[in-house]
């Protein structure tokens, strides 16, 4: 098969989220089994032209609700053999920041989900189907269906995948026609929205089918409390949303060869965790004390991540043996109780208000804990590389987390992590005591270390779901 991402993000060009390493991971573990894969993302600021990329001699023509974009196209291939396409319209695309609050927004990313599949016609390339992602490119899917289509992309078919169902985009109506959104399909079965118009809805009701990143998240975003407020068109299409988990690429994150890790370690031989924990609480001025239990987390400070209920939770969680660092920058409102505790308990606590790559894998070597409190998580990545670095998760039982850390029993002979239920300080803080506690029991701790790093969170099973579900989506017909 031929599969053609669109995407806001992806690595190695541009990342603010998981949904840049689903981009940079998931093409090249399909491309090992064998399908053509092409990724479309946009030309922003800061991409090195003078990487192996061939510009078109003439820019691609897009034309946009009576409007006419002319988009520059560059073309590439990466080492995995995954096409690259990068669409370049400076004034659009190349900003201070990926994501904007600018009045264009909407207008930015509809100009990228009309060209996509415009350059891939003009390429004459067949494509069987376009895995689109967020309502960055929601409305691929709405422009095949509303529009004619080119011959190469008669019998394509479409895939949403939500990332985050929290993150939707409204417009008024007033505003459709330049997105090249038809008024008649501003209805409560079409694109309306309680007044507005809604992209992400737009996609959901165009694609041929809906998925998510965890199979937890499948379920929760077709309820009132996980569907903000699209619920209901979730339970309405014909088949419900899929949730395939997300994975990691284990020669990018490895403690064996990662070269922001000092001591570097295996599953054979993880002496080198207890180095790297010295050399995390060096690098951040904290006592050097190898026996307390040192917690980390890495994570936006948003109020979906939880990790206000880390500094509500302090009087709890410091009555024990431990010191907690927290990286990650974000919401005033998160990042100042964490700030405020950082100044109140020096020797035990530190928040690196920074977006540090190097500094997050020292922590996720060094840490013997890692927090992931999330009220919701879709999926969550973090959670996941913490495990293949042998730091046991803390993380609360929502969507992805839930999917993939399984709690350790009374025993301790089996589990992967510590679950607590509720999005509440003391349920956080009994969790993280327990796991003090049995570290402190003795040598039970080694063996859940090495049962947390052998647990595999590749792509290889994902991929062979994704594949499973493109097939379905292609045998059961062509294009609509």
């Amino acid at each position: 098969m031929h599969i053609c991402f669109v995407a806001s993000e992806g690595v190695p060009f541009a990342k603010v989220g998981g949904l840049a390493d689903v981009v940079g991971s998931l093409p090249a573990a399909l491309r090992a089994l064998g399908h053509r894969v092409t990724v479309v993302l946009p030309f922003y600021r800061g991409i090195d032209r003078a990487q192996s990329f061939a510009r078109r001699l003439s820019a691609a023509p897009v034309p946009l609700g009576g409007a006419a974009f002319d988009v520059e196209v560059f073309e590439g291939r990466l080492g995995s053999g995954v096409e690259v396409v990068l669409l370049r319209r400076p004034d659009l695309f190349e900003r201070d920041r990926v994501y904007t609050s600018d009045p264009d927004e909407a207008l930015r990313f509809a100009v990228l989900s009309r060209a996509a599949p415009a350059v891939m016609a003009e390429r004459g390339d067949v494509v069987d189907v376009f895995h689109c992602h967020d309502w960055q490119t929601a409305l691929v899917p709405y422009y095949l269906r509303r529009l004619p289509r080119p011959g190469p992309l008669k019998g394509a078919r479409t895939l949403l995948t939500i990332h985050n169902m929290a993150h939707q985009m409204l417009v008024g109506p007033d505003e459709m026609g330049a997105l090249g959104i038809d008024a008649a399909d501003f209805h409560p079965g079409g694109v309306e929205f309680y007044g507005k118009a809604n992209l992400l809805k737009a996609g959901i009701v165009s694609a041929d089918r809906v998925s998510t990143v965890s199979p937890t998240y499948a379920g929760e975003i077709t309820t009132p409390d996980g569907g903000h407020g699209l619920d209901g068109v979730l339970r309405a299409l014909p088949e419900p949303p899929i949730g395939i988990l997300n994975g990691i690429d284990p020669d990018l994150w490895n403690p064996a060869t990662d070269p922001h890790v000092p001591h570097r370690y295996d599953i054979e031989s993880p002496e080198g965790r207890f180095g790297n924990k010295m050399a995390l609480q060096h690098r951040l001025d904290l006592p050097i004390r190898p026996k307390a239990t040192l917690a980390a987390a890495v994570a936006r400070l948003v109020p979906q991540k939880g990790l206000d209920l880390v500094a509500a939770a302090a009087p709890m969680l410091l009555a024990c043996d431990l010191q907690i660092v927290v990286i990650g920058d974000g919401d005033p409102a998160v990042l100042e109780p964490l700030e405020r505790l950082a100044r109140d308990e020096p020797e035990r606590v530190r928040m690196a208000a920074v977006q540090d790559d190097a500094l997050a894998r020292l922590a996720y070597a060094g840490s013997d804990l890692f927090l992931a409190p999330s009220r919701f998580e879709p999926c969550g990545l973090t959670q996941m590389i913490a495990m293949r670095y042998g730091s046991a998760p803390v993380v609360r039982a929502t969507g992805g987390l839930v999917d993939t850390v399984v709690d350790v029993d009374a025993r301790m002979e089996t589990g992967t992590g510590f679950v607590f239920h509720d999005a509440d300080p003391a349920d956080l803080a009994r969790a993280v005591r327990r796991a003090v506690g049995v570290r402190a029991a003795g040598p039970t701790w080694a063996a859940l270390v090495e049962r947390v790093m052998r647990v595999d969170h590749s792509w290889g099973i994902s991929a062979l779901r994704y594949e499973a579900l493109y097939r379905s989506m292609v045998e059961g017909g062509g294009g609509s």
